[in-house]
């Protein structure tokens, strides 16, 4: 019952992610123990080694693993008697709580979606910029990305939550950044906010007239939300002219049934959607992935907004 249980919640996490955090976990409880070795960490949680590789390269650069060749990979003694007994008391606190919502009728992913609210206000409580978008499902990605490229904190509000977040008179953020389709909603907020616009590019636009893919070829292209799905289908016809065929499927379906990748001999979606589920990619034999932001003048201008008035993160 837990290995299913675990499998469940797994299903909500980017698996290299959900990865990291179980081998974080393993650390703290068992400092100094041998890890097992890649290959035998791929074969029970059926992610890439390739994959395992950059997540232990990845913990062994943060400080938390040390690997040696002949003594192979170890953790290191990273946390305090007083840190490690407190993470254990906690997390037997917050089992508890789980419990308690589940015994009141909340299923797992309304549990998930609590503790992830958590600590995402947690997380953000100063920061100074924030990013939106219709798509909730786009907000994310575009706040990582942003956040990534622009070397600050930037959160991801809900679209219909940004009204409530500057009214919010602790915390009201310096700034909004949003796609241009949403200016017209926070026009009526630019005398107490300032407003930062941005072009979005969606990758099948990029494959109109495109002479570079075979007559006939088996394309896939991987959407990130129910939305962004539709929006592709919308395209379809005018991107692909006949010349090839396009599937459209999200990337939660093919998490569940990577076999709707079998006969595909192209994908086309986000950077971030491969860079965090390259184990599903590996068999493709070619990709296509790209920023949600191609927008050089757009970033240049948020980048010296946030320069101009020494924003961090």
């Amino acid at each position: 019952m837990k290995k299913f249980l675990s499998n469940i919640v797994d299903s909500f996490f980017l698996q290299s992610k959900a990865l990291k955090l179980k081998l974080l976990n393993h650390i703290i409880e068992h400092p100094l123990e041998k890890i097992p070795t890649s290959n035998d960490i791929a074969e029970n949680y059926g992610i890439s080694s390739i994959t395992v590789k950059k997540i232990v390269a990845e913990m062994a650069n943060e400080g938390y693993l040390k690997s040696n060749k002949k003594a192979g990979t170890k953790a290191i003694e990273h946390f305090s008697k007083t840190q490690k007994h407190l993470f254990l008391q906690t997390k037997e606190e917050i089992k508890k709580y789980i419990s308690t919502l589940e015994e009141n009728g909340l299923t797992l992913q309304e549990i998930l979606a609590c503790l992830y609210a958590a600590l995402s206000e947690h997380s953000f409580n100063e920061t100074e910029l924030i990013y939106t978008e219709r798509d909730s499902g786009m907000v994310f990605i575009g706040a990582s990305e942003l956040s990534e490229r622009l070397g600050v904190k930037i959160k991801p509000v809900y679209f219909e939550n940004v009204k409530k977040e500057l009214s919010n008179s602790h915390n009201k953020p310096k700034a909004v950044i949003v796609p241009f389709y949403c200016l017209d909603f926070l026009r009526k907020h630019s005398a107490i906010i300032k407003i930062l616009p941005i072009q979005t590019t969606h990758p099948l636009d990029a494959l109109s007239g495109s002479k570079s893919i075979a007559y006939n070829s088996n394309v896939m292209y991987v959407a990130v939300s129910e939305e962004d799905k539709e929006g592709a289908f919308s395209l379809q016809k005018k991107i692909t002219q006949g010349a090839f065929n396009l599937r459209i499927n999200k990337i939660e379906d093919i998490v569940k049934n990577p076999r709707l990748l079998h006969s595909i001999e192209l994908v086309v979606t986000y950077k971030w959607v491969i860079n965090n589920n390259e184990h599903l990619f590996r068999n493709v034999p070619k990709i296509i992935a790209y920023n949600r932001f191609d927008d050089k003048e757009g970033l240049m201008l948020i980048k010296h907004f946030i320069d101009s008035n020494k924003l961090g993160g």
